[in-house]
């Protein structure tokens, strides 16, 4: 079996009004509603089907139907999405996820409707069967009055808004399988796919629209479920003295005590904080007294001139933990590149032997 590609010309550009403006719709839409916009890159080539019954190629890509750009419907990206929420739902197991799953996703299907009885109320034993058939999840009985709160109507209009992706270059895949005896190809296979290293973008909007009678600080604790990241900046520790297990992220531009920015962090929780310099030593072996990572990285700043900032982390290793296939792909940074970030954790033998006692890698 051989593989050949050809890749067409370009394709139009894509025309503006299909392109979606998430910030201009955030600024008119609801209070708490948000928007994601992703640039994608793609690793290897983007196979679909189209279902155009009269096409040159036998297996044309999916393409929009008026200016032929190839596409990825927005049905699509939610329904891979909802599969990935759905098997974190099955791992964790809580109760909170399942209620996310229904705002961001919705819920309408005839499976989920058979649930109700005429007088609207829900039985214990269809919701097990539900979660069960429907997403793979085995929940005790005593455990669904938790998750009942969570089939409140018939259904549930999804609040997240998925868009479709467009793409603006197309490739032909050829595969040909040979016969074993004579070597020779014998029925050549067409495939048209959108190549390898094609970029694009993925757009979500968040629109909690059936919020509107909500008080608004309900609304805002639904959503820290949804973004699942709570970051603080302080100038002291007076922005932690009360605080609990409540960030994932601490930003000082003061030393902060051990103590409390233990306290203050989340199991998995990050805190950076300036020291005078690779060999602060003090600042080192305070911080580092109840963390598990502790290291001191280098950068420029706007001058020019070297600063130094202490890391300090619960969990996280700012160099084995790094994930490349994400940071590989950051864009429109003046500064940050991941060698530039691994870089700045290393050290010179002479400091590095005088700071080994004093830090935690």
């Amino acid at each position: 079996m051989k593989k050949s590609k050809k890749i067409y010309d370009k394709l139009p550009t894509i025309p503006d009004f299909l392109e979606v403006n998430i910030q201009n719709l955030i600024k008119t839409s609801i209070p708490n509603s948000f928007g994601i916009e992703v640039k994608i890159k793609l690793t290897s080539p983007y196979y679909s089907s189209d279902d155009d019954d009269f096409y040159i190629v036998q297996n044309p890509c999916l393409k929009e139907k008026v200016f032929k750009l190839p596409m990825v419907r927005g049905s699509g990206w939610k329904g891979s999405l909802l599969k990935a929420g759905i098997e974190i739902f099955k791992d964790e197991k809580n109760p909170q996820y399942l209620g996310s799953i229904f705002r961001i996703f919705g819920v309408g299907n005839s499976e989920y409707r058979e649930l109700f009885e005429k007088n609207n109320k829900v039985i214990k034993n269809k919701i097990m069967l539900f979660l069960a058939m429907e997403m793979g999840v085995n929940f005790k009985e005593d455990s669904i009055t938790q998750l009942q709160r969570y089939f409140k109507t018939k259904a549930i209009k999804g609040r997240a808004i998925f868009y479709p992706t467009y793409f603006e270059k197309l490739s032909l895949e050829l595969i040909n399988p040979h016969n074993r005896k004579t070597k020779a190809g014998t029925n050549p296979i067409h495939y048209e796919v959108v190549p390898k290293e094609s970029k694009a973008e993925l757009k979500i909007v968040y629109i909690p629209f059936d919020g509107i009678n909500q008080e608004n600080d309900d609304i805002k604790k639904e959503l820290s479920y949804h973004k699942n990241i709570k970051i603080t900046e302080t100038n002291d520790e007076s922005g932690l003295a009360d605080s609990e297990n409540e960030f994932d992220i601490i930003i000082s531009t003061k030393p902060v005590s051990s103590v409390y920015m233990n306290r203050s962090l989340t199991s998995k929780g990050i805190a950076v904080q300036p020291c005078v310099s690779l060999t602060d030593t003090k600042t080192f072996e305070e911080a580092g007294k109840l963390m598990y990572i502790n290291q001191p990285y280098w950068f420029f700043d706007e001058n020019e001139q070297m600063r130094t900032i202490l890391f300090s982390s619960k969990k996280y290793h700012p160099q084995a933990d790094i994930v490349r296939n994400k940071s590989d792909f950051i864009e429109h940074t003046e500064y940050y590149n991941t060698d530039m970030h691994i870089s700045a954790f290393n050290y010179p033998n002479k400091i590095f032997k005088q700071i080994l006692s004093s830090i935690k890698i």
